[in-house]
């Protein structure tokens, strides 16, 4: 009898290269995106990978080609040519996979013949049983479009507080028409989002949009949850985000804005500044990429709380430490206070016209 033999596995050589490679070229800024977008788009690559290592070790036939089968599946899913969500199918077919850890174990790891060509036949037979059900029972979540508007009712003032899950939040100026808040957003069915709206009787008004409901947020190759927002141009705001996960943008040049607040856990936020005397930014995240644009010829002090983090900025910025500033001449003081909290990532200082 064929006695079988254990290879070393090729999986984390080739994944780490494949990264390393990845990595690589986006620092170098020789293909476009960010190494986040890349790893959410091609993680399935990973359980291709295991497939073809746990065929390469000859550990089992069905347990790899279903690996390489999900892999595959995913991909797809990911790239918008299925709609398949990773978790949504796993939480339905899991069963499954008792299925396939069982026939390999019943069969060892005999290589005989028959057995080989048995346990190819029912490994495949797995992988498009897993296909049928992901076409058959679609888990791509549909999102709704809604409208939202809200009135400034007259206020001098007002805060402005979006606290969102997951997804990509874009804001700017341009609500106009007595106006403190609109724009459209794209979430899930079962979800909802209404502001939530007071004015103080001294004239500030408060705003708060918060989705609640189902937050599943990765579909395909894109966010369900897009917010595509405008905020009064001419009205003092002090402006408060929060995102766990995702991609937020604010063009905040040409408002008014007094104070803003913006937290995230992991993902990347793109912030233009207006430069406006007494303006105060302040920037947390945990994981991943920071740009801040800020006015050719404004005045800014920045103070740095990062770890593990590069940091670039615009020639003709001064660093020490943890500070950054630039003086104009002519400039009188600081217009723009701005600190910046980032754990791991990147922090870029752009100067823009």
């Amino acid at each position: 009898m064929e006695k079988a033999t254990h290879r070393r596995g090729l999986f984390f050589p080739i994944l780490l290269v494949g990264l390393g490679v990845l990595l690589l070229l986006v620092n170098l800024g020789m293909i476009p995106g960010t190494t986040r977008d890349y790893l959410v788009l091609y993680w399935p690559v990973i359980l291709i990978l295991a497939g073809l290592d746990g065929l390469w070790r000859r550990d089992g036939l069905v347990w790899p080609l279903m690996l390489l089968g999900l892999g595959a599946l995913f991909q797809l899913g990911n790239l918008g040519y299925l709609s398949v969500q990773a978790l949504p199918l796993l939480s339905r077919i899991w069963p499954i996979l008792l299925v396939a850890i069982g026939i390999d174990i019943a069969f060892g790891r005999n290589c005989g013949g028959w057995h080989k060509v048995l346990r190819a036949g029912l490994g495949l037979l797995v992988v498009a049983v897993i296909f049928w059900l992901a076409i058959a029972y679609p888990t791509g979540i549909k999102g709704r479009e809604v409208d939202i508007k809200q009135g400034a009712e007259g206020a001098d003032s007002s805060s402005v507080d979006i606290s969102m899950v997951t997804g990509q939040l874009k804001l700017s100026g341009g609500a106009t028409g007595g106006q403190l808040l609109i724009g459209k957003a794209v979430i899930p069915g079962s979800a909802s989002l209404r502001p939530d709206y007071s004015k103080s009787i001294s004239g500030e008004g408060q705003l708060t949009l918060k989705q609640e409901g189902y937050t599943t947020t990765w579909g395909g190759n894109g966010w369900i949850n897009e917010y595509d927002l405008q905020i009064a141009p001419d009205l003092p705001i002090n402006l408060a985000t929060e995102l766990v996960a995702g991609d937020l943008v604010l063009d905040l040049g040409g408002t008014s804005v007094k104070q803003v607040d913006s937290q995230m856990a992991v993902g990347s936020q793109l912030i233009s500044i207006p430069c406006i005397d007494g303006l105060s930014v302040e920037v947390t995240q945990a994981v991943g990429f920071i740009a801040l644009n800020i006015p050719e010829g404004c005045a800014v002090n920045i103070h740095l709380d990062n770890a593990l983090v590069n940091t670039s900025i615009p020639a003709g910025y001064q660093r020490n430490g943890d500070e950054i500033s630039f003086a104009p001449p002519g400039s009188s003081g600081v217009a723009v206070d701005v600190r910046i909290a980032l754990a791991v990532g990147a922090v870029g200082i752009n100067g823009s016209k």
